[in-house]
């Protein structure tokens, strides 16, 4: 679960990359991921697992969507993923820039999160993400006749043990094991995926379990107000949306939501005075919005705010600096 404060926070991209060499030792491993979300979505957890969760509609989604009839589920599962198909998979990136990308994309006016996760990864063909995701195409909650099944392809059987440790385990996928051209997005976001696991109690599957509680993490947030900043500092970088999601170069970043209300609805001034020299008049105040603002209007709005109070204080317009 997301604290109420993340550990770090960032306002610009050379402060977020400077931050992030201290785990150079894990990105030359291959152990460092991260994903990007809202800071509203107090948990890590699948989009399959949004709502009641049962193995039967976990199918029901794969088969409708198309997904059971290639040869290779891992790769009909992450082009489902990134399709809008729910799933048990969990995007991912090993590109820091990429991460947050997705954290100022959203539209709402709202933080985003940063979550680093250090872990160690296996190459896609390992048993482990085998089980995972043939697991995710099993339709029934029986976990022994699952691994009955599972079995079936394998020269030494799995005792239902140690296929029961790997069916509770979540895995990070090793992003360089990941040979899929077709999928432009995964390969231009840098992409890979946390697979999630079950739970599996007297011998029934359960319900998906979401990775946060594992160890090995830290979050950064990233403010509302510099959201609008960062794009730009980002789009300097060539990180782009018609980069980033290279099967539709005419994507743009959507423009934020309009803030609702007008100045004086969604403004209060906290404290105000007025000190008179001789001729001039200087005028200071505290103002307090109500709302997630980008630095750009809150600025608008401070000298929206100094030019009406001008009018009403003394009655002329005003210059204002700044």
């Amino acid at each position: 679960m997301i604290e109420d404060e993340a550990e770090h926070q960032i306002t610009c991209v050379e402060d977020y990359l400077n931050f992030l060499q201290q785990f150079d030792a894990y990105r030359n491993q291959g152990k460092l991921f991260y994903r990007a979300q809202l800071a509203s979505f107090q948990t890590v957890i699948p989009s399959i697992a949004h709502g009641k969760y049962s193995k039967l509609y976990e199918v029901k989604r794969l088969e409708k969507s198309n997904l059971v009839s290639g040869t290779d589920r891992f790769y009909n599962i992450a082009y489902g993923q990134h399709q809008g198909v729910p799933t048990r998979f969990l995007d991912f990136t090993v590109d820091p820039l990429v991460a947050l990308f997705f954290a100022v994309s959203p539209t709402v006016r709202e933080d985003s999160v940063i979550f680093i996760f250090i872990k160690p990864s296996l190459r896609r063909e390992d048993l482990h993400i085998d089980l995972l995701t043939k697991l995710a195409f099993w339709g029934s909650t029986d976990f022994s006749s699952f691994v009955k099944s599972f079995n079936e392809q394998l020269s030494e059987p799995l005792s239902e043990h140690n296929a029961l440790t790997l069916a509770t385990k979540p895995v990070f996928v090793d992003r360089h094991s990941i040979v899929d051209a077709g999928n432009l997005r995964m390969c231009a976001q840098s992409g890979t995926f946390a697979i999630c696991s079950n739970v599996i109690e007297d011998g029934r599957i359960k319900e998906i379990s979401g990775i946060e509680s594992t160890e090995s993490f830290l979050t950064i947030a990233i403010p509302f107000e510099y959201k609008a900043k960062l794009r730009r500092e980002l789009s300097d970088r060539n990180y782009t949306p018609d980069k980033m999601f290279a099967d539709d170069r005419s994507r743009e970043f959507p423009r934020f939501e309009k803030a609702k209300g007008s100045l004086q609805s969604i403004s209060e001034i906290v404290d105000s005075n007025i000190n008179r020299k001789g001729l001039y008049s200087k005028y200071g105040a505290h103002i307090a919005l109500n709302g997630l603002f980008t630095v750009g209007e809150i600025t608008e709005y401070a000298r929206r705010f100094a030019y009406s109070r001008a009018e009403e204080e003394f009655g002329c317009g005003l210059h204002v600096i700044g």
